[in-house]
């Protein structure tokens, strides 16, 4: 058995709140390009990939999935708790970085606006679907509904410099998920 890879393969946006992603594909395979875009994602990957929309800018970042929040339970003077109450858990906000600074990536700001190709915040905020697939052809997370801001972005002045943007990604609960995302394993 092959030894499994955290690469993540894709981080994909749709513009509209509980978008369905596409049919997730036999495990050791990954949802094809063409597949996104049938669905009207935009997606960023790694470098080595062609065929994204952007590129991630960097190689690791932290998709942290669950906080869980809760008490314990210990008897007065009592040594080991007797219980752990459960009182809430969901997705966490995070954030990815991706080379460049195109139209594109900064349409993806839940309150931008772009209109003949200036860009502005508006006091409209869109939800966004999100959904990032890891390694090769291992899992898909996916987030029915987020708020996405753009952080801003940078430049190198050296030559070779390298623009950067990241995006703030921040799941909010669905009626169907509670905890704002599911986990879906390739099989």
């Amino acid at each position: 058995m092959a030894a499994d890879t955290s690469l993540v393969n894709v981080v994909a946006f749709h513009a509209t709140a509980s978008t369905s992603h596409p049919t997730i594909p036999a495990k050791g395979t990954n949802i094809t390009q063409a597949n996104w875009n049938a669905a009207g994602f935009v997606t960023g990957g790694r470098k080595d990939i062609t065929g994204n929309d952007m590129d991630l800018g960097e190689d690791t970042f932290e998709l942290p999935l669950i906080d869980p929040q809760h008490e314990i339970i210990r008897a007065p003077r009592g040594d080991a708790p007797d219980d752990h109450v459960l009182l809430s858990q969901g997705a966490q906000p995070f954030e990815v970085p991706f080379y460049g600074s195109s139209e594109t990536l900064w349409a993806l700001d839940s309150n931008a606006d772009i209109t003949s190709n200036v860009f502005s915040f508006t006091d409209t905020s869109t939800k966004r679907t999100v959904a990032v697939e890891v390694g090769g052809g291992l899992y898909l997370v996916y987030y029915p509904q987020c708020t996405v801001k753009i952080l801003g972005d940078v430049g190198g002045f050296a030559t070779g410099g390298v623009a950067l943007a990241t995006l703030r990604i921040m799941p909010e609960k669905t009626a169907a998920l509670s905890a704002g995302f599911d986990k879906e394993w390739y099989q």
